[in-house]
């Protein structure tokens, strides 16, 4: 730390470690509403007792407000969002300005977190570090962070050109592990003009207490539709990486041949192939090319019928 942050007085750290078990007990229930108030109060306190230090000196505040704006960011509500990012930004001025370098600074939670998130450029970063380095050589560190912040462009007025795949994925884990474990997710694939189709294939899934997961139904907020599409190959691929089964509908051909290709890479993953046809025994309209893959076939003239060959599939 620089020679100018001091430790925190005895007599508040007893205030800071009653609200801390508190908010340990809250955060493991994922009660993170109120753990937000009880991080208010710290940060709150925390700068009360800051400006009774001498002029010059200031406490290091980045682990509050970092963990600050990850509880707000877990209550998953897109204004709530916003604020917890802008927190950990903070967190970020506050690492920048008390750290003696910014390879250590881009080693802490703040600095991490930020980069992860598609919807912040690395350039308005770069402003921030440019900007607190200016302030730290000429003397003059502001105790509140957000001070800093009032000379720097917003994130949102400096958007990405480009998000990548790795940025995303995070989100991407998460939305994964809140459809359920991996042994019992299930792929569904397919040509999405068939996604009546296919959305009754992900309910036989449900019904049988598997996890359908489809491509079309993972979400990204504050992205648009081409930024979207230059990013579905690499989510498809992944989606299909973490699950067990895979049940594509291939009656109309589409892009989901690739991600059919793919399938045989992933050995451990049982893969079956439905198509729609007039009579039983009659061959299908897919290509020739599908057909000779070693995987699971079967025929389908109703949906009737679709019931028992998932079922059969997937408890066999």
């Amino acid at each position: 730390m620089k020679d100018y942050v001091v430790n925190f007085p005895e007599e508040l750290k007893p205030e800071l470690v009653k609200r801390d078990q508190k908010i340990s007990l809250l955060w493991g229930s994922g009660l993170f509403q109120e753990a937000e108030k009880l991080f208010q109060e710290e940060y709150d306190l925390i700068r009360k007792y800051e400006e009774e230090l001498p002029k010059g000196k200031r406490f290091h505040k980045g682990y509050y407000l970092h963990n600050w704006g990850v509880v707000m960011i877990l209550q998953n509500e897109p204004a709530k969002i916003q604020e917890g990012y802008q927190k950990i930004i903070f967190a970020f001025v506050e690492d920048l300005f008390d750290h003696c370098t910014l390879e250590q600074v881009h080693e802490l939670p703040a600095y991490k977190t930020l980069k992860l998130n598609p919807f912040i450029n690395e350039a308005f970063l770069n402003l921030i570090e440019n900007k607190t380095q200016k302030l730290i050589k000429s003397g003059t560190v502001p105790r509140n962070p957000e001070d800093v912040l009032k000379t720097v462009e917003e994130p949102k007025e400096i958007a990405k050109t480009e998000i990548s795949f790795e940025q995303i994925k995070p989100t991407l884990d998460s939305y994964l592990n809140e459809q359920g474990e991996k042994p019992k997710r299930v792929f569904v694939g397919g040509n999405y003009k068939n996604i009546a189709v296919l959305n009754h294939l992900a309910e036989i899934i449900k019904n049988l207490d598997f996890f359908p997961v489809l491509a079309n139904n993972f979400k990204l907020q504050n992205i648009s539709e081409e930024e979207y599409e230059n990013l579905i190959h690499d989510i498809s691929m992944e989606m299909l990486k973490e699950c067990s089964y895979a049940i594509f509908e291939v009656t109309i051909s589409d892009g989901h041949l690739m991600e059919i290709e793919r399938a045989i890479e992933f050995t451990d993953l049982k893969v079956l192939l439905v198509y729609q046809t007039t009579e039983l025994g009659r061959k299908p309209t897919i290509t020739r090319m599908l057909m000779a893959k070693k995987f699971e076939k079967k025929g389908y003239r109703n949906f009737t019928q679709l019931t028992p060959i998932i079922q059969d599939f997937l408890k066999r």
